[in-house]
């Protein structure tokens, strides 16, 4: 069963592809040789979009300082082959990478 977040739809000006407002996804271990956990191909860049190489869990947050750096609740998952564009992207210290994303619809 996959649970669905609520979300807002909104289309770019002049273009007829809708971008689904979400939360944060963890997009891997981006230190060289480690690319067991990336769920993306290329490393990512803000304003880009990217096709999902497997399913992730879509989280309401990024882990904080403020917050123990426990993972955030749990919002839905994240199909495998869902496009997504960056918004916001974080790298911590290990090269662990995180972004805030829209999902790029018809």
């Amino acid at each position: 069963d996959e649970q669905t977040a609520s979300s807002t739809e909104f289309t770019t000006a002049g273009a007829d592809t809708k971008l689904i407002a979400t939360d944060w996804l963890y997009l891997g271990n981006f230190t060289p040789g480690f690319t067991s956990d990336r769920i993306i191909s290329g490393n990512p860049e803000i304003g880009q979009t990217y096709e999902l190489i497997k399913g992730a869990n879509v989280r309401a947050d990024k882990p904080r300082k403020e917050n123990g750096y426990r993972l955030p609740p749990f919002v839905r998952v994240a199909k495998k082959g869902s496009k997504i564009r960056v918004d916001t992207l974080t790298t911590d210290k290990k090269q662990h990478k995180w972004a805030r994303v829209f999902f790029v619809g018809d």
